[in-house]
């Protein structure tokens, strides 16, 4: 078992934050080429967005049973994968149902990933003398200001003429110039 006083301990669980919020702030960034890609209206962005936060809240209880049960860290690894899975699948939706089932597959792993990780964290700062959950939130706001700002970036680089397709932010949505 590591310990969990450890710098690497407490770097680990920092980098899954920053990649949990890397994927939710390139989410939030793609959602006006998502619009724009499935043709839909507010309220059709609306389902998509309910669809995650719906998902989230059940994979919220049932994350918290299973890292209870099984440990924090054998559910935050199969639920970064699960949105992951869910984002990826965003970038490639092209109808209104797609899209919200994969929404509703990145709350799944959104919603048990926070649990988890936020449960790591609890256990590295008891290991430690000061308290460092505020740093582990930190993390989660670089990495979204990161997914955000790479999604942006390639919008641009793709507007002015750059050609750029594919992954945004580690994302994979489709950017065309123009």
């Amino acid at each position: 078992m590591p310990d969990l006083a450890d710098d690497r301990s407490l770097w680990a669980v920092a980098g899954l934050f920053a990649v949990n919020g890397t994927l939710v702030g390139g989410f939030g960034a793609t959602l006006p080429a998502l619009r724009e890609r499935l043709g839909v209206d507010a309220g059709g962005l609306a389902v998509v967005l309910v669809s995650l936060a719906a998902a989230a809240l059940v994979s919220m209880q049932i994350g918290g049973r299973l890292a209870d049960r099984r440990g924090a860290r054998s559910v935050v690894l199969p639920a970064s994968a699960l949105l992951i899975a869910g984002v990826a699948a965003l970038a490639f939706a092209r109808t209104l149902p797609l899209a919200a089932a994969a929404a509703a597959l990145a709350g799944l792993g959104n919603g048990a990933m926070d649990v988890s990780m936020n449960a790591l964290g609890v256990r590295v700062e008891q290991a430690r003398v000061k308290p460092v959950m505020s740093r582990l939130h930190a993390g989660f706001s670089v990495g979204s200001l990161f997914g955000a700002s790479a999604v942006v970036l390639i919008a641009r680089l793709a507007a002015a003429g750059a050609g750029v397709c594919g992954a945004a932010g580690g994302h994979g949505v489709q950017l065309r110039p123009g």
